[in-house]
């Protein structure tokens, strides 16, 4: 009897318990214009697309919208901290049928969650811009809740 009773007890609390939390991402390409400068060619941001994921808490998830491969591996979590950190990585897509993908870079999203409506949201704000192989700026990637005004949910 202590036992079902036991049993039934974790089973409540695991059903309870946010599966999933959402990460904001923005992803800002760079584009050449067509000014040339002493120093070479000038690079501008593009338009910004935002995003929130949606990631599984326990295992790797795969995003993919437009010519961008997105894959969130979480690295870190704590439940009785609230603690959580993973790590994105963000893939270009080329060719006819998008089936070549070159890695842009990565970034480490860490911070606290916070529980909203059977979700967990990952309060941290993170950006790092990579360059292209000559250097050249190319993609900016922002992480962080709050930050951006409106996403859309993948």
């Amino acid at each position: 009897m202590h036992t079902l009773l036991i049993i039934t007890a974790i089973s409540l609390l695991s059903a309870n318990t946010p599966k999933q939390v959402r990460i904001a991402l923005s992803l800002t390409p760079y584009q050449k214009t067509a000014t040339v400068t002493k120093k070479g060619n000038k690079y501008q941001p593009g338009k910004t697309e935002k995003y929130t994921l949606r990631a599984d808490l326990d295992r790797t998830n795969h995003y993919y919208f437009k010519n961008w491969h997105v894959i969130s591996k979480p690295l870190y979590w704590s439940k009785q901290t609230a603690q959580y950190k993973t790590e994105i990585t963000v893939l270009q897509r080329f060719g006819k049928n998008n089936e070549i993908e070159e890695m842009v870079g990565k970034i480490i999203a860490s911070g606290l969650l916070k529980t909203y409506q059977n979700l967990y949201i990952l309060q941290n704000f993170q950006k790092k811009t990579f360059p292209d192989k000559s250097g050249n700026p190319r993609l900016k990637i922002a992480s962080g809740f709050n930050t951006l005004p409106s996403r859309k949910v993948l």
